[in-house]
């Protein structure tokens, strides 16, 4: 797969883009559940504050209208009394139907207890003094079964609301300090986001500049030793982006190069050796000691270890090669007299009027053949 570098560049920025939103995107939407959960938290625990105020007041009111009706007998302070009763039971029920704090349970379980025991014994007493009429008693039993439970009641939503107070403040501790970890993990992933960026621009230049260092090292290496013509240097990158095309391009341009370059030598090497042959064999009018002269001269130039020249003779039905000069050559087998065409490797060679080039075993052999 091409991955050019505008797509590396862009891949990667594109990630650190994608990472920050993601980080930005998680530190709001935690920032607003907490918040939205701290604030219904908070408008619950106030409420509840609320009504155990309400409570503590509406017992010490209820406690004062029974006072004033027992002493006045005015049907207001009854009214009032029953009315504030009735507010006082709704109040507890709406405080029961909340979830409160487990501690907070038991207290208000002693203040219902306690408004229960209040207004049973109001209404004892509201019985009584309604069938007796007896003022004074009445009196004497408000202080001595009514009055003590109407103080008690008191310093119950007290309690009660002391301890709300303090769940309160524990939750906006709570919150504070999520808060505070919100924050410092917003904080600590901003970091990373940094950190990630950095590493990232430090991964892609280094990819980048080391392959072009590469190139720069080759092609600078090059400039710098240019008497060294026998093998130009290849370039060794695998990535498939543009930095990757140049340096295959160059590769190709080297084996391009030393392409040339062979051909320029052999071409080199025929032009000056066939100048100097053609020098030497000038004057030569034997046939015998030209071929002699010409495989002599040839057969070193050619790397060879041997060599033999045979000149065709016989009728065009049987055609032969008989030798008529050598350079190092044998009779057993290699460098014989004679060969009739397709006979042995050369007179195969003559047969199919082609180069044969045997190396398979031993030494190679060449048989060359060449119609004049």
């Amino acid at each position: 797969m091409r991955f050019t570098i505008r797509s590396k560049l862009l891949v990667g920025f594109l990630s650190v883009s994608l990472f920050v939103t993601a980080v930005n995107i998680n530190a709001y939407y935690y920032n607003d559940r907490l918040n939205q959960s701290f604030d219904n938290l908070i408008d619950k625990r106030v409420d509840v504050l609320n009504k155990a105020t309400e409570i503590q007041h509406l017992s010490m009111q209820q406690t004062n209208n029974l006072r004033g009706y027992l002493l006045t007998q005015e049907q207001v302070f009854l009214d009032d009394l029953q009315a504030a009763n009735q507010l006082l039971q709704d109040l507890v029920d709406q405080v029961e139907a909340m979830d409160i704090e487990p501690e907070l349970k038991q207290p208000f379980e002693e203040l219902v207890e306690a408004d229960q025991a209040f207004m049973d014994e109001t209404n004892l007493l509201l019985t009584n003094l309604e069938k007796n009429h007896d003022q004074a008693a009445a009196l004497a039993s408000f202080k001595s079964d009514v009055l003590p439970i109407g103080q008690k009641i008191g310093p119950l939503a007290t309690e009660f609301a002391g301890i709300q107070r303090k769940v309160l403040d524990r939750d906006r501790s709570d919150n504070t300090h999520m808060v505070d970890f919100v924050n410092q993990m917003t904080a600590l992933l901003t970091g990373v986001t940094f950190l990630l960026t950095l590493l990232i621009g430090l991964f892609l230049s280094q990819r980048i500049t080391s392959n072009l260092l590469r190139i720069t090292r080759v092609i600078t290496g090059i400039t710098n030793d240019s008497r060294n013509t026998t093998k130009l240097p290849s370039i060794e990158v695998r990535s498939q982006d543009e930095i990757g095309d140049i340096a295959r391009s160059f590769n190709e341009m080297v084996r391009t190069l030393e392409k040339y370059s062979v051909l320029e030598q052999e071409q080199r090497w025929l032009e000056n050796n066939v100048g100097e042959m053609a020098v030497k064999f000038q004057g030569v009018h034997n046939l015998e000691m030209l071929a002699q002269l010409f495989i002599t001269t040839v057969t070193p130039l050619v790397d060879a270890t041997y060599g033999v020249f045979y000149l065709k003779q016989g009728s065009s039905h049987r055609p032969e090669l008989r030798k008529i000069a050598s350079y190092a050559a044998q009779q057993d087998g290699i460098g014989v007299d004679s060969f009739l065409f397709g006979e042995g490797l050369v007179g195969q060679a003559a047969l199919e009027n082609r180069t044969i080039l045997q190396s398979s075993s031993g030494p190679a052999l060449r048989a060359q053949y060449e119609e004049r």
